[in-house]
C-alpha cells in the first residue's frame, strides 16, 4: 500500500501521541491501556479525561477502534472512519503510518494554525474593532467639541468638514452597528471553521472539506486491494455526515443496479465527471489510488482558493470603507485646524 495520502495525516499533538502509542502496541507485545493512562497524566482538563476513558475501555478488553469510537473527541471523525476501514481490510499498520507521517504538503498554509482562516479573520476583526472604536470616539466626543469651539470663535465651518460632522451626528450609530455586525459575522465564521470550539488560546487544526476527505478515504480503500464496491459499502456504513451518507447510499444503489462505481459517485456530485472518467479507465487499483490522491490535492487547492478570495474580498471592502472614513475625518480635522489658524491670525 502506498503511503502518499497526506490528507489523512493527523496534526493535533494529543491525537498524534495517542495514535503513536496504538501503533507501537499493535506491532509489539505491550498492553496499550497502561501507556495511554501514562499519557493522560501529561495533559489536563478535557484532554486528560478523554485519554483516561480510552485507557479504561482498552483495559476492559474493548478493541482499539471500538474504544476510540465510544469516546467522543479521542480522534477526529475522518481518522476514526479511516481506522474502521483499515480494521476491516487488515491494513491498520499502514494506516497508522499515514496518520503519523512527519512531512506535510508545504503548499497548503492551512496546515499551520497561524495561517488558518480563523486566525486571519480574528486579526481582521481586531483591526476593524479598533478602527471603529476610534472613529466612534471621534464622532461622539471630539466632533461636538470642535463644533462648539468654532461657534465660540465665530468661525465658519468648511463645507467638507460640515458634511463630515453632519454624517457623524446623523449616522454615527450606523458605525457602531456596522462594527457589531462585522465582528459578529467574523466570530461566527471563525467558530464554524474551528468546528464551533471556542477556545482562542488553543490551536485548532481545521479539518479538510468533506470533498477532500472523501477522496483521501477512497484512495485508502483503493490501496487496500479489495473490490471498490466493498469499500463503498463500508464508507456508507461508517460515514458520520448525514448528507454524505445519503449521497453514498444513493451511489451504492446505482452500483447495485449495474452502473459503474465511479460514474455513480459522479452522478451524486461526490466526484467530478472528469475524475470519474479517469478512474474508470485506470488499469489497476494502484493507479486509481494515485488518481484519487491527486484529486484530493486539486480539491484542497480549490477550497483554499475560494477561502482566499472570500478573505481578500472582505478585507478589501472593509479596508476601502475604513480608509474612506479615516481619510475624510483626517481632511476635515486638517481643514478645521487651517480655519482656526487663519481666524486667530
Amino acid at each position: 500500500m502506498q503511503t502518499e495520502n497526506g490528507f489523512l495525516r493527523v496534526r493535533d499533538p494529543r491525537q498524534r501521541a495517542l495514535l503513536r502509542i496504538l501503533a507501537f502496541t499493535a506491532s509489539h507485545p505491550h498492553a496499550a491501556a497502561p501507556l495511554v493512562e501514562q499519557l493522560a497524566n501529561e495533559y489536563r482538563g478535557d484532554e486528560s479525561t478523554i485519554l483516561r476513558q480510552v485507557a479504561t475501555l482498552l483495559a476492559s478488553g474493548t478493541p482499539v477502534v471500538h474504544a476510540l469510537g465510544q469516546v467522543e473527541g479521542s480522534v477526529d471523525d475522518t481518522t476514526l472512519l479511516a481506522l474502521r476501514l483499515a480494521a476491516d481490510t487488515g491494513t491498520l499498520a499502514e494506516t497508522y503510518k499515514l496518520f503519523l507521517r512527519e512531512d506535510s504538503d508545504a503548499r497548503f498554509q492551512l496546515e499551520d494554525p497561524l495561517y488558518s482562516p480563523a486566525t486571519q479573520l480574528f486579526r481582521r476583526a481586531t483591526g476593524i474593532l479598533i478602527a471603529c472604536l476610534v472613529l466612534t470616539f471621534l464622532g461622539m466626543f471630539i466632533v461636538p467639541t470642535i463644533v462648539k469651539m468654532l461657534d465660540e470663535f465665530g468661525l465658519q465651518m468648511p463645507a467638507i468638514t460640515e458634511l463630515t460632522f453632519a454624517i457623524y451626528q446623523d449616522y454615527g450609530y450606523l458605525l457602531i452597528l456596522f462594527s457589531v455586525v462585522s465582528i459578529a459575522w467574523i466570530v461566527i465564521y471563525s467558530l464554524r471553521l474551528r468546528n464551533w470550539q471556542w477556545k482562542p488560546w488553543k490551536a485548532i487544526y481545521i479539518a479538510q472539506p468533506a470533498t477532500v476527505q472523501l477522496r483521501a478515504l477512497l484512495a485508502l480503500a483503493a490501496g487496500s486491494g479489495e473490490p471498490i464496491e466493498t469499500a463503498f459499502e463500508r464508507l456508507t456504513r461508517f460515514q458520520t455526515s448525514f448528507a454524505l451518507r445519503n449521497q453514498l447510499a444513493a451511489a451504492r444503489e446505482r452500483i447495485r443496479s449495474g452502473e459503474d462505481p465511479w460514474s455513480a459517485l459522479a452522478r451524486q456530485k461526490l466526484l467530478r465527471r472528469r475524475e470519474a472518467q479517469a478512474l474508470s479507465l485506470a488499469p489497476d487499483s494502484a493507479t486509481q489510488q494515485w488518481l484519487l490522491q491527486q484529486a484530493a490535492v486539486a480539491s484542497a487547492h480549490r477550497q483554499e482558493i475560494r477561502q482566499g478570495i472570500l478573505l481578500q474580498s472582505v478585507s478589501f471592502f472593509l479596508l476601502v470603507l475604513l480608509a474612506t472614513a479615516v481619510g475624510l475625518t483626517a481632511v476635515s480635522f486638517f481643514m478645521v485646524l487651517c480655519e482656526l489658524i487663519t481666524g486667530l491670525a
